[in-house]
Order: structure tokens, then C-alpha cells, then sequence
């Protein structure tokens, strides 16, 4: 039993590390060609968008994929293994039994695919929450000397709040 222990750790282990060093690298190239992309993009794109927000979507963006390669994946692949692995024993156990089980797991099947939804739209709005949080935060660092000159320390400090509040709700 301990053989098998170990053994099950192991492949543990290689699955995790391959997941994490594929999506590092590939999150590596992802904000490169990110940061390239948007280094080229002419002035007036960045007279539309502001910096903090620009720079607050870098890195949450790049964060969100570069834990659906290395975590979602990873546990996606190790699922569906274990689902299949399942079926095939309960089938040969009583097919009868494998259908009746398979019949009440639509249900929640379709429940959770709902709830699935809802929860990205919420995550897809927190991020934008995230993102004017760190542009409000940016625009008063970067100026903090105007911002100690005009003393409104305790606006900005109000502003973040308020943005802080929002990104606390939606989380």
C-alpha cells in the first residue's frame, strides 16, 4: 500500500510540475507579446486608455491564463481520467446501477455548467473592478507630488476607498 502511496505522489508531482513549467513558459511569451503589442500601438490608444488600467490588465490578464493552463487543466485532465476510470468500473460492477447514477448526474451536470456561468461573469467584473482600482491608485502615485500640493491626500485616499468597496462587493 505504501508502494502505491508513493507512487500516486510521484505521478502527482510530474503532473503538477509539467502543468506549471508549460504554463509559465507559455505565460512568459503571453506577456512579451502583450507588452510588444501594446508598445507599438500608436499614441492616441493611450490617450484613450489610462496607464493604471493598462498596466493592471497585464498583469491580472496574463494571471488569469497562466492559472487556467497550469491549475484548470491540470485538474480538468486529472477529473476526466478518474470520471472514465469510474464509469468503466460501475459498468462492469451493475450497468444497470452505472445508468441510473449517470441519469441523476445530468441534473447536476447542468447545474453546475449554470453556476459555471454566473461565476465567470462575476470573475470577468471583478477583474474590471481590479483594474480601475489599480488605475485610481496609479494616477494618484504617479502624481503625488500635485496630490500633496493641493493636500488631497485624504480624496484620493476616499477614491481608493470607494474603488476598493466595489472590487470587494463583486469579490
Amino acid at each position: 500500500m505504501l508502494a502505491v502511496v508513493v507512487f500516486s505522489a510521484i505521478c502527482v508531482w510530474i503532473r503538477g510540475a509539467t502543468f506549471n513549467i508549460i504554463s509559465e513558459k507559455i505565460a512568459k511569451q503571453l506577456r512579451y507579446d502583450l507588452f510588444y503589442f501594446l508598445i507599438n500601438k500608436d499614441v492616441s490608444f493611450f490617450d484613450e486608455i489610462k496607464t493604471g488600467d493598462i498596466l493592471s490588465r497585464m498583469s491580472s490578464d496574463t494571471e488569469v491564463v497562466q492559472n487556467g493552463l497550469s491549475t484548470n487543466i491540470s485538474m480538468f485532465s486529472r477529473s476526466l481520467i478518474f470520471i472514465i476510470a469510474s464509469i468503466i468500473i460501475l459498468c462492469i460492477i451493475s450497468v444497470k446501477l452505472t445508468l441510473v447514477t449517470l441519469v441523476g448526474i445530468i441534473p447536476i451536470s447542468l447545474l453546475a455548467i449554470t453556476v459555471g456561468g454566473k461565476l465567470r461573469a462575476l470573475a470577468k467584473e471583478l477583474q474590471q473592478k481590479k483594474a480601475d482600482l489599480g488605475q485610481v491608485a496609479e494616477e494618484a502615485l504617479a502624481n503625488v507630488r500635485t496630490v500633496k500640493a493641493f493636500s488631497c491626500e485624504g480624496f484620493e485616499a476616499k477614491k481608493h476607498l470607494s474603488k476598493n468597496e466595489e472590487v470587494y462587493e463583486v469579490g
